[in-house]
C-alpha cells in the first residue's frame, strides 16, 4: 500500500498557494514611500533640515522671552511689596509717637514740638501706660526724626532723661537709630485746625518752644518717599495724617 508523505515540499508548490504567501511576505516588509526616499536619497535635504532648525529656535526664543518675562514680573513684584512693607513700617512707628506728643510751655521744664518741612522734634509719651499729668518727667522723652539725603535713611533719635526739655531737642547726647532705609524724601505739613486741613493751608514749619505763640498742632502730615534698592521700580510716595491726641 502506498502512502503519501507528510509535510512534504509538494505541499507549498500549489501557484497560488505559493503567490499569497509571498504576498504576505510582502506586506510584512513593505516600505512606505516617504522611508523608500528617504532610503534612496540617504538622508533628509538641507532645506528640510534647515526647516526643523528654525522652528526649533523660533520655539527656543519665544519659550526663553517667557521664561524672562515671568522672572522679571516677579521681581517687580516683589520689590513693590518690600518698599510697601517698608513704608508700613516707617509710618505706622512715626504715626504711634507723634499722637502723643505732649505740651507744657510753662516753666523752665517745657515740653512741646517744633519741626521743619524735612526734620522733626517733639515730646512724646515715652510710656502711656504709667503717664502721670502731674509727673511727666520720667515718662516724656525727646524724639527727633532726622532725613539723611545722602544716605538715603530716617534717623530717629531719643532722649528719656529727666532732661529732655527744651531748647534740648534735638539733644546732643541723643542715641540715634535708623527707622528707614531707601528713602528718597520726607516732608511735615502742620495744621493748626481740621478746617485748615480741609482748606488745604498747611505750615512748613511749627515751634512750641518757651516764648513761642504755638501750641500742638491739631493735625500734622507725613509725606514719605520710598524707592527700591535694585533700581526696578519707579520711588513712591506715601502719605499719612496723624492727629496729635493732646492738641488744644
Amino acid at each position: 500500500m502506498w502512502l503519501k508523505p507528510k509535510n512534504t515540499k509538494s505541499e507549498y508548490r500549489n501557484p497560488k498557494q505559493l503567490s499569497n504567501f509571498k504576498f504576505q511576505i510582502s506586506n510584512l516588509f513593505r516600505i512606505s514611500d516617504l522611508e523608500l526616499r528617504i532610503f534612496k536619497t540617504g538622508g533628509v535635504t538641507l532645506i528640510e533640515m534647515l526647516t526643523v532648525i528654525g522652528l526649533l529656535a523660533l520655539l527656543g526664543t519665544v519659550l526663553a522671552f517667557m521664561f524672562g518675562s515671568m522672572d522679571q514680573s516677579y521681581r517687580n513684584v516683589k520689590a513693590s511689596l518690600d518698599v510697601y512693607q517698608n513704608a508700613r513700617v516707617t509710618l505706622a512707628r512715626m504715626n504711634r509717637e507723634i499722637s502723643t506728643a505732649v505740651f507744657d510751655n510753662s516753666g523752665a521744664a517745657a515740653l512741646g514740638l517744633r519741626g521743619s518741612s524735612n526734620n522733626l522734634s517733639f515730646h512724646a509719651i515715652y510710656d502711656a501706660d504709667s503717664y502721670s499729668a502731674d509727673d511727666t518727667s520720667s515718662d516724656v522723652a525727646a524724639i527727633r526724626y532726622a532725613f539723611l539725603p545722602e544716605d538715603g535713611t530716617v534717623t530717629r533719635f531719643i532722649d528719656s532723661s529727666d532732661e529732655s526739655t527744651f531748647p534740648a531737642i534735638p539733644v546732643e547726647n541723643a542715641s540715634g537709630s535708623e527707622l528707614a532705609e531707601n528713602i528718597a524724601g520726607l516732608s511735615f505739613e502742620y495744621f493748626e485746625s481740621a478746617a485748615d486741613f480741609e482748606g488745604g493751608t498747611g505750615r512748613g514749619n511749627w515751634d512750641s518752644a518757651p516764648g513761642a505763640e504755638d501750641g500742638l498742632p491739631s493735625l500734622l502730615r507725613i509725606r514719605l518717599t520710598v524707592k527700591d534698592s535694585k533700581g526696578l521700580i519707579q520711588p513712591k510716595v506715601f502719605e499719612t495724617v496723624v492727629r496729635l491726641r493732646n492738641a488744644i
